[in-house]
């Protein structure tokens, strides 16, 4: 059920946020569903699994188990804070997140 679209926007994604701006400054992405496993790290994939999210995260971002999701549909999103606020600018959006999160 991931489509090309989907694996890019996973590839740029940390966590479970699969969001970017459109060219009409709309936030959207897929909202994922699926059976999820927790993969603690006596797991043998833990190992492999942990490099590739300590790249992506660059270590700031703590973890002790890890959340393995087999997605069984998805389907595309709209955030609702550019429908329900339209003052909302794209900009503002990415400065607080990058505020919440402490990101350069």
């Amino acid at each position: 059920m991931i489509t090309s679209k989907i694996k890019s926007y996973i590839d740029k994604s940390v966590l479970f946020w699969l969001a970017t701006p459109s060219l009409d400054n709309i936030q959207k992405g897929f909202q994922l569903k699926g059976s999820a496993e927790i993969i603690n790290n006596s797991d043998d994939r833990f190992q492999e699994m942990e490099h590739r999210l300590l790249e992506l995260t660059k270590g700031k971002y703590p973890f002790s188990t890890i959340t393995a999701i087999q997605i069984e549909c998805s389907k595309p999103i709209i955030s609702t804070s550019y429908l329900l606020y339209l003052e909302t600018k794209e900009e503002d959006q990415i400065e607080s997140l990058k505020k919440t999160y402490h990101l350069g």
